[in-house]
């Protein structure tokens, strides 16, 4: 990569001694046929394996693989390009999915996310009321198999609509978070605090005295 003047991915190598790097490799740049000490093929599989078999980053698997030796400088540069725009975004997403699911403070996370959970939510329950009725009103036998649902029709796309709100990701709270928090002890005990229903007792295990009055 260096020597067709690309600088690596962040991920890869620090900016700035792949910056120095470029400048003291040898050989430096290409022939004439545009071709360095390695095949670009091989650039692309040592570094970048996604690409002959994913479409993209985090992406789809091509329906037949891409082979080193067809791979061309495009194709180098085509990868480069998918790592420098997606490879921290991946990881920034995936962070954000944990986070979601591991927050028990919620104040940190984006109140758009919750709220587009629970229209979701809301609207998947609806359209579940509106099928259910239509189950029950549906005949057994449809008069036009083209234009009307019979009864088993019917229920099978009540059924696809429970499948679906039940893949809708939870909108998560912290009052509905709470059960995930619990001590065997008062807390005041892990801070160091004597159990004041405890009674107090010098060194020698006998019970203090009060001299007052």
């Amino acid at each position: 990569m260096l020597r067709r003047g690309i600088m690596p991915p962040k991920e890869i190598c620090r900016p700035e001694s792949s910056r120095i790097a470029m400048q003291g490799i040898q050989p430096k740049g290409v022939d004439a046929e545009n071709n360095s000490i390695y095949p670009v093929g091989r650039t692309i599989k040592g570094i970048f394996p996604f690409y002959l078999t994913a479409t993209r980053l985090g992406g789809r698997y091509r329906y037949k693989p891409l082979t080193p030796e067809e791979l061309t400088e495009r194709d180098l540069e085509a990868a480069i390009t998918d790592v420098r725009l997606n490879a921290d975004r991946i990881y920034s997403e995936t962070y954000a999915e944990f986070n979601y699911a591991g927050d028990t403070n919620r104040n940190l996370q984006p109140q758009w996310v919750t709220d587009a959970r629970e229209l979701m939510q809301l609207q998947q329950q609806m359209v579940i009321q509106d099928l259910e009725e239509k189950v029950e009103q549906a005949p057994t036998v449809a008069s036009d198999e083209f234009m009307y649902q019979d009864k088993s029709e019917a229920q099978k796309e009540l059924e696809v609509a429970q499948g679906i709100l039940e893949d809708i990701p939870l909108p998560l709270h912290s009052k509905e978070l709470q059960y995930r928090i619990w001590n065997p002890l008062p807390y005041r005990r892990y801070q160091g605090i004597d159990d004041p229903d405890q009674e107090e007792s010098d060194d020698s295990g006998e019970e203090k005295v009060s001299n007052v009055g």
